[in-house]
């Protein structure tokens, strides 16, 4: 897998001791995957053809980013972040020689055509005392995936989510960091035909989503 990447900086403006502003931007990813592609006989049969040339092409989005940190006494900490995603970038998927059981590959372009979208995130952090810190964190996502190009490979909704975390230090170098995140993400209908078996795809998809996180930091 080989991917491109134009520009990344990055910019931090601290207007005192207690308040910073971040600016951030990272172009699109150009992505390039090369290998193989096998068509199969049912789910354990055995491989009729064969394409060694398989190649699979798509971009990633540019992301622009500003954040805001502010200190407002020993307890309380509040922070927030505001970026715009260009995932119009992201507007077909092109597969090159996928073998099939004919002896001629095929070439299959998926249009996705998702849309920019904004997300939005809110937290604050509260101090017990100098060894354990509390944070709590929301956020909104919108909706990338245009209606009539929803497919069951990108399940997206509008989403909220909701995280809470904390931070021991139990020596002076050493830094203990959980978290959990649940995401809230609005019911969507599908309504798809896949390129290749030309199946079609109706109903609708519920998804959530549960993240668990934690980390060891030693600071040298």
């Amino acid at each position: 897998m080989a991917g491109i990447v134009a520009t990344i900086w990055g910019l931090c403006m601290f207007f005192s001791a207690d308040t910073r502003i971040g600016l951030s931007y990272k172009s699109k990813i150009v992505n390039e995957l090369k290998g193989r592609s096998y068509f199969e006989s049912g789910t354990f049969g055995p491989i009729l053809t064969t394409s060694k040339n398989f190649r699979l092409s798509f971009a990633s989005p540019a992301v622009t980013m500003m954040s805001f940190y502010h200190t407002l006494n020993s307890l309380w900490t509040i922070m927030g972040t505001l970026d715009y995603t260009s995932w119009s970038s992201f507007d077909y998927i092109k597969s090159y020689n996928v073998a099939q059981l004919a002896e001629t590959n095929l070439n299959v372009i998926t249009p996705e055509k998702f849309r920019n979208v904004f997300h939005f995130a809110a937290a604050i952090n509260y101090a017990m005392n100098d060894n354990l810190k509390f944070r709590f964190g929301l956020g909104y996502d919108q909706d990338p995936v245009k209606r009539h190009y929803r497919s069951i490979l990108f399940p997206n909704g509008r989403a909220i989510a909701i995280a809470l975390g904390a931070r021991y230090i139990p020596f002076k170098k050493i830094m203990m960091d959980i978290g959990y995140l649940h995401s809230f993400i609005k019911k969507v209908s599908i309504n798809s035909t896949l390129d290749v078996t030309q199946a079609h795809l109706t109903g609708h998809l519920n998804t959530t989503a549960d993240i668990l996180g934690m980390q060891l930091v030693w600071d040298v």
